[in-house]
């Protein structure tokens, strides 16, 4: 654990996916309430429910596809930020019509998070020493448990506080903001080493072997 903390990437890494799961855990429980207040009431939680499902598609060929993970990862959080910020301009109408816009852009932002999520893997295992990969994989994932529950009791207590939806978008854009900000001022620590000509070396190597066993098959 010591060693960890000492590690500037995984901190990073840690923190910012900290403050991602605050505010991702933090709308979904919001936007059921919200669907929950229109007349549809058991259509629109069944919406919000199968979009909040839909993001488990696969993003990690796009992100094995960026050869510059750490400016995809970081750029990706202004991205969330923003999109909250339009949504909260939106989700003080109670139309039905609104209602999709704000699943629409919801959903987006999930997706997002979950290429973040491939993005953010190959960091930690080039920043991490294999010895200490599986004990950083359990600290991210009990963190991620212990913030989804946190962001929901948040979200509860805010809407129960204020009964502002329009509050809650904007919290949820400044805890994408921050998490883009952590990642950018550990961004020279996520700095990958270029992998190019092993790669390639490997490819050949691999062509090499294909070759000479589809020799010997003919023979």
């Amino acid at each position: 654990m010591k060693n960890l903390g000492r590690n500037r990437a995984f901190v990073t890494l840690t923190v910012a996916d900290l403050f991602e799961t605050i505010g991702t855990s933090l709308f979904n429980i919001i936007l059921l309430t919200y669907a929950r207040t229109f007349a549809q009431a058991n259509l629109m939680v069944s919406l919000v429910s199968v979009a909040t499902v839909l993001p488990g598609m696969l993003t990690g060929r796009l992100a094995d596809s960026q050869t510059n993970k750490r400016g995809w990862l970081a750029g990706l959080k202004f991205v969330q930020a923003a999109l909250y910020l339009v949504l909260a301009q939106l989700i003080t109408e109670k139309q039905v019509g609104l209602l999709l816009i704000i699943i629409v852009i919801n959903l987006c932002s999930d997706v997002l998070g979950m290429l973040s999520g491939s993005l953010r893997m190959p960091l930690l295992q080039a920043k991490v020493a294999s010895e200490l990969q599986e004990e950083a994989l359990g600290i991210n994932q009990g963190i991620g448990v212990l913030m989804q529950t946190m962001g929901q009791a948040l979200g509860v207590s805010l809407l129960a506080a204020t009964g502002d939806y329009r509050l809650a978008g904007y919290l949820n854009a400044i805890t994408f903001l921050i998490a883009g900000l952590v990642l950018l001022s550990g961004y020279e620590t996520l700095k990958l080493p270029s992998a190019t000509v092993t790669v390639t070396s490997t490819f050949r190597q691999l062509l090499r072997q294909v070759r000479k066993q589809w020799k010997r098959g003919c023979t």
